[in-house]
């Protein structure tokens, strides 16, 4: 049995890195938020959830993506209309020196 204060996740790469270095080690499973995860195959399955801090950037993410879209969209738009009137600018200079 093993117990810690870190991630269950990160509990559980710690001890599939250990069984690499001991084969002789044997898991029996995991359990977890009422849930069994059994063997090897249910400890690496814990292994690749997120930790706590993964989940909290993850959500973050989801969260400002949104307005990251918002944001380059207008600055595509401003783009468009700064060559729009670079272009107008520069028609103007050649029919005014050519006046």
């Amino acid at each position: 049995m093993i117990y810690g204060q870190a991630s269950i996740a990160t509990i559980a790469r710690m001890v599939l890195d250990e069984k690499k270095l001991n084969e002789k080690l044997e898991l029996r499973g995991v359990f977890f938020d009422g849930d069994i995860y059994i063997g090897d195959k249910g400890v690496e399955q814990v292994s690749k959830l997120p930790t706590r801090e993964e989940a909290i950037g993850q959500v973050v993410a989801l969260i400002v993506a949104p307005g990251q879209r918002l944001g380059g969209i207008f600055k595509g738009q401003a783009g468009k209309i700064a060559a729009l009137i670079k272009a107008v600018e520069e028609k103007a200079s050649k029919a005014g020196g050519a006046a």
